[in-house]
């Protein structure tokens, strides 16, 4: 685990979130987002959770060191939940890489009062948050971001529609989505991303779903299986993040410590 050579800052191109291009509708601003998972307010059936674990290959010299046996270091844990709201859903990603001392807590609500996202990144002594939410108009989105004492502001034109990352995961998990350009909101950059999404059927009849910039670089890579998500892959380079179970999760999981906490 004390390797890493990455920065998750780098890799946290989430597209965080996936017929014709589906537009989300522009509806006015949604102010009841909340910062933290409220797993408790629903029913266990109206609760979806899934976990993986971010791996990263092993170098050569490493495999070669006298007792490895593994190909691959595990640098980073994520837990995704949907939850069923009385009035549409909230979808919730935290991810944590604990090397870094690194956790993101993503979280995006759709329901009838509006559409909204919360990112949250900390570190120790660190940490940045943003909001996004569609202006009154609905042809803008909104975005307020607070990292220690600085504030800053802006509506990013948004007037041909534009998806949230973790609604575009939801789409792609529906395959309601064609393959040709999206629109896609970064929360790393602060910007409106077109990216062209190319999917291809296995032979074992599961889904992968790129997601291609115009300078012909990786924005993403999901397989599923029907609505399920197998793995996944942020961006070009060498971390992928493979589904496991809920019990290997919280195992992995009780040694790493709570950034968001201290």
């Amino acid at each position: 685990m004390g390797r890493h050579r990455f920065s998750p800052w780098t890799v946290l191109a989430l597209a965080g979130v996936l017929s014709t291009l589906v537009r989300i509708a522009a509806p006015a601003q949604d102010g009841g987002e909340r910062p933290e998972p409220a797993a408790d307010q629903a029913p266990t059936d109206a609760l979806r959770e899934e976990y993986f674990v971010v791996e990263q290959p092993a170098t050569a010299a490493e495999r070669a060191t006298k007792g490895r046996e593994e190909s691959t270091d595990s640098v980073g844990l994520v837990c995704c939940r949907r939850l069923a709201l009385d009035d549409g859903w909230q979808v919730e990603w935290d991810v944590r890489f604990p090397a870094e001392e690194t956790r993101l807590l993503q979280i995006e609500r759709h329901g009838s009062t509006g559409t909204s996202l919360v990112w949250r990144e900390m570190r120790p002594g660190a940490g940045r948050t943003l909001t996004a939410e569609w202006s009154e108009e609905g042809d803008g989105l909104i975005v307020r971001e607070w990292s220690g004492r600085q504030r800053r502001e802006e509506e990013l034109p948004a007037r041909t529609g534009a998806i949230l990352p973790l609604h575009l995961l939801e789409l792609l998990r529906e395959d309601t989505l064609a393959d040709g350009r999206l629109l896609v909101f970064d929360p790393l950059s602060r910007s409106l991303d077109a990216v062209t999404l190319r999917t291809t059927l296995q032979d074992d009849a599961t889904r992968s779903a790129e997601l291609v910039r115009d300078d012909g670089t990786l924005a993403g890579v999901w397989q599923l299986d029907g609505e399920r998500l197998l793995s996944f892959q942020w961006q070009g380079g060498d971390l992928r993040a493979r589904r496991i179970s809920r019990d290997e999760y919280r195992e992995r999981l009780e040694p790493v410590p709570d950034v968001a906490r201290r």
